[in-house]
């Protein structure tokens, strides 16, 4: 069995109680769904039942579980897709602190992508796949269900960065999903926080366990400003900043989370 990088977080006391009501009451809280996830769930669902194949060309460190190039997209979103309760809780991320440009790296079959380009109307996403198959099944997708607000741009992550890419863009909330290396990540985040970012800004780190090394980096992105608000919810990590939020450091109960 694969331990987790952060198993100590399963022993940790959660402290959701430092942070403002809505965030229990209905940000963290699984019982309730915001009212534009129908696209989301449903798009999530037809993957699902879906008997396509993709050629994956991997430029991160690779899959735990899925060796292969040839992917079925189904196994593709049952092991890597987001689940629905991380998909809403995006949706409502958006939502509540108005978030209107969104950028994705590592866009993978779309899952995260539609939950986060149906959460508004107002909402733009910049997705970043390096994969040429994965990006060009995405576009088809992207284009059968409606979605005209998402650009793609089909290059990894350092060339896009390296080449500006993004040109003057900033981002009011950016998810990082693709590579996998404790080093990359701290360099995404560097890049990120020097040119890509609005003064107020959320970033979702995903996988933050996927291995010791991507919990370490997460763990000194924690200890890089004292004045952001750090959330820690096992699968994944969340920063605020500029927000009006207890600042520090919180292991947050998420998926067991209820309103009481």
């Amino acid at each position: 069995m694969r331990l987790p990088g952060n198993i100590s977080y399963l022993f940790k006391a959660k402290e959701n109680h430092f942070l403002p009501e809505v965030f229990d009451n209905y940000l963290l809280n699984t019982d309730l769904q915001p009212y534009s996830v129908l696209k989301g769930d449903n798009y999530r669902k037809q993957l699902l039942n879906s008997d396509e194949k993709i050629t994956v060309k991997d430029f991160g460190a690779g899959s735990h579980k899925m060796k292969s190039p040839v992917r079925f997209v189904s196994d593709i979103v049952k092991i890597s897709g987001s689940k629905p309760e991380f998909g809403h809780f995006y949706q409502k991320l958006i939502q509540y602190f108005e978030i209107n440009n969104v950028l994705e790296l590592g866009t993978s079959a779309g899952i995260g992508t539609m939950y986060f380009s149906t959460a508004s109307e107002s909402v733009k996403v910049t997705g970043i796949e390096a994969c040429p198959q994965t990006c060009s099944f995405l576009s088809d997708k992207l284009k059968e269900n409606g979605i005209d607000n998402v650009s793609l741009i089909n290059n990894d992550f350092d060339s896009v960065f390296d080449g500006d890419f993004l040109g003057y863009d900033k981002f009011d909330l950016v998810f990082i999903d693709g590579n996998h290396r404790g080093r990359s990540l701290l360099k995404y985040f560097d890049v990120l926080q020097a040119k890509y970012v609005k003064d107020k800004y959320v970033v979702i780190v995903d996988d933050i366990n996927w291995s010791r090394d991507m919990y370490l980096a997460w763990k000194k992105i924690t200890r890089t400003d004292n004045n952001k608000t750090y959330l820690n919810l096992f699968r994944c990590g969340v920063i605020l900043s500029g927000y009006e939020l207890p600042e520090g450091k919180f292991s947050i109960n998420f998926v067991n989370n209820r309103s009481m």
